[in-house]
Order: C-alpha cells, then sequence, then structure tokens
C-alpha cells in the first residue's frame, strides 16, 4: 500500500507512511531503509499529530493536513508531513502521509526568488509558520508552534490575512514600501 501511495505523490516523495489505530508505524522510505530501526519504541504515534489531525472527529471532511514542522532524530532532518485518514469497511483504520524536508521546501523557495531578497514562508490555515525562508530558525526554536500573531513581523500577518479572506489561487501585493513588496495567495495544498 505505501509503495501505491506514494506513486500517486507529485515529485519524488522522501517517504510514505501508514499508523495504524491502534499504533505501530509501516513506511516506505527508500533512502532510510533502516528507519525504523531507529525508531523510539515509546513514541506514541496515536496520539500524535500525525494520527490526531486525520481522526474524523478532528477532521470530518477527511482532507490532507499538514503537521507542525518537528524534528526527526531518526532521519537528523527538520520536517512537515501531510497527513490524511484511512479508512477500512468504513471504519477509521489510521492515518497515511509524506514527510518533506524543510529543506526541500526551503530549496523550492529559491527556485521561486525572483529577486534578491524575496522572502517566502509555508503557514496553517490556523496561522502556524511551518517553513520560512526568514523565520526558520524561530520555528524550530519553538518546536513548530511558531505562530503568524507571535512573530510580530505586521507585513507577513497582513499578507496572511490577505490569503485567508481571498478563496482563489490569485495573488495580490498587499503591501509595498521601498524595502518590501509583500504579495500574498491561497495555494491550492492541505490547510
Amino acid at each position: 500500500m505505501t509503495e501505491l501511495y506514494s506513486a500517486g505523490a507529485p515529485g519524488e516523495p522522501i517517504n510514505t507512511w501508514l499508523i495504524p489505530r491502534r499504533n505501530g508505524l509501516v513506511m516506505y522510505w527508500p533512502s532510510h531503509t533502516n528507519y525504523i530501526d531507529q525508531v523510539d519504541t515509546t513514541v506514541d504515534f496515536v496520539n500524535s499529530e500525525w494520527t490526531t489531525l486525520a481522526l474524523p472527529a478532528n477532521n470530518p471532511e477527511g482532507k490532507p493536513r499538514w503537521t507542525p514542522t518537528s524534528y526527526d532524530p531518526g532521519a537528523r532532518e527538520w520536517m512537515v508531513s501531510v497527513v490524511v485518514p484511512f479508512f477500512r469497511d468504513g471504519v477509521f483504520a489510521g492515518s497515511a502521509g509524506h514527510d518533506v524536508t524543510v529543506n526541500a521546501v526551503m530549496d523550492s523557495f529559491r527556485e521561486l526568488s525572483l529577486y534578491p531578497g524575496t522572502e517566502h514562508a509555508l503557514v496553517r490555515g490556523e496561522g502556524t509558520v511551518l517553513v520560512s525562508s526568514v523565520h526558520q530558525d524561530k520555528i524550530h526554536g519553538s518546536k513548530g508552534t511558531l505562530t503568524v500573531d507571535s512573530i510580530g513581523d505586521d507585513d507577513l500577518k497582513r499578507a496572511f490575512e490577505a490569503a485567508k479572506r481571498d478563496d482563489a489561487a490569485a495573488a495580490h501585493v498587499v503591501g509595498r514600501t521601498d524595502q518590501r513588496v509583500i504579495v500574498a495567495a491561497r495555494i491550492a495544498a492541505p490547510d
């Protein structure tokens, strides 16, 4: 199932995994074939956001959701994950997902940078900052709990609010000075 699920992912996923409702982990990670041997056996996957974000009570629509940024000691990488619920015979059976390294997201940001000093941020719908070309150290320091409100960047907050108001994927200039141009857009991606 993990090989089939990963085949539908855009680009080259770093891994694909399933967390059964009862706990445990099934993972397909071609570059870390011994990863599962490095996972602490006391990790409670069921009560982690890898599962709780997918629970029908928390996600009745069954939509993909981003986890906060976290450090994976087995992979020695900062990551975000996209999680979805999976069902067996109509009953919630667990969560499935992909991990994306923060470095891979930053590489994508660099590809989008048209001008020197271009800044990017990936923010969940409720305001948790997942990846930022400017505030990544703060994200790591907060262990993934940094929010747009707590950063104290008024331009970023204004851009975030503008993107939340707009259901379309169109980009809008929401602030402009001689020093900084702020463009906000809502992307077609998990919330």
